[in-house]
């Protein structure tokens, strides 16, 4: 892990209260990422990160293609989504309460007098008058709240022949930095694929006809990494006066949040080649084109899915 990750929260709190967090659209990138001289293609930060982890996952995909080697279907292909999000939040919660101080409330208990024993010659003293502070009090606050959530999303289809050429890019690349754990972890898609293929290996699907070209093909594996990073910050100065005292909730004077949700999708299936049309006079390129069989297809969309749902469950705003 480097020193990278963890730089103040206080400035970036800071820094969403200067450029208006949940005013704005958030930008993807970290205040410490910075574009570097070979990146000038690219025109924020941001895009750099992206580059930088979209080359990170294939290159781990390719590596774990060819760790598995003949255990992989050669007619399987793998789908991937990349789904960014960042969600930025800043909160005022002033409050305050007007206080008129009051003379102390005097309390006589009945039979009992306000007296002096050592004067009075008494040879015990009764018990003293009882003194209650008093004073009137009128609390007043609001809240003031902004959100603004920016998702970027990747997807794509490789089938193994794409994978299976070593690509210079990936045995040449230094390794890249950045504020996302998808660019600082070891992804563990090797040890995965390894692992699911020898459990799929045990009881395999049933064979499909021949004609339905594995449509049908119910067999397929997927994998799924998220990495969730929540930066708060709070500020609550406290006065308390004669008249005026603040604050006067549970809730701080002033709040900023910035959650970074960084999810990958995988997933392994049987390829399909869609059927030709009658009509059609490009046969040579409908008999080269494949795509996901259904089942392998309908599993990475329902992981989508549960995704978006998660997402939208858990940036809404609090009541």
């Amino acid at each position: 892990m480097t020193s990278r990750r963890f730089k103040p929260f206080f400035a970036l709190f800071l820094l969403c209260f200067v450029s208006g967090c949940g005013t704005m659209v958030p930008q993807m990138q970290e205040i410490w990422d910075a574009k570097s001289p070979n990146d000038e293609s690219f025109v924020s930060a941001g895009g750099v990160l992206e580059k930088n982890i979209k080359r990170k996952i294939y290159c781990e995909i390719q590596t774990a293609v060819h760790d598995v080697g003949s255990y992989l279907p050669a007619d399987w292909g793998v789908q991937y989504t990349l789904s960014l999000t960042v969600d930025e939040t800043t909160a005022l919660n002033p409050g305050v309460a007007l206080v008129t101080p009051m003379h102390a409330g005097i309390t006589n208990f009945k039979g009992e007098v306000l007296t002096n024993a050592a004067t009075a010659g008494l040879a015990t003293a009764t018990y003293p008058f009882l003194s209650s502070p008093q004073q009137y009090s009128l609390g007043l606050g609001g809240i003031l709240s902004s959100q603004g959530t920016r998702v970027d999303k990747f997807g794509a289809y490789w089938n193994l022949d794409r994978l299976y050429p070593k690509n210079n890019s990936c045995l040449n690349a230094p390794q890249e930095h950045g504020s996302s754990f998808l660019l600082e972890s070891n992804l563990g898609i090797s040890q995965w694929l390894w692992d699911a293929l020898q459990t799929d290996n045990l009881y395999r699907s049933s064979k499909t006809a021949p004609a339905s070209s594995m449509a049908n093909n119910q067999e397929y594996l997927s994998y799924e990494v998220k990495f969730i990073v929540i930066s708060t910050g709070t500020i609550t100065p406290t006065w308390k006066l004669v008249r005026i005292t603040t604050p006067t909730g549970a809730l701080p004077l002033a709040s900023a949040n910035r959650t970074r949700t960084h999810d990958l999708t995988l997933t392994f299936g049987p390829n399909v080649h869609p059927p030709e049309k009658p009509d059609c006079h490009c046969k040579e390129q409908v008999a080269t084109a494949v795509v996901p069989s259904q089942a392998a297809y309908n599993a990475h969309l329902a992981s989508q899915i549960g995704l978006a749902v998660a997402n939208s469950l858990r940036t809404l705003p609090s009541q």
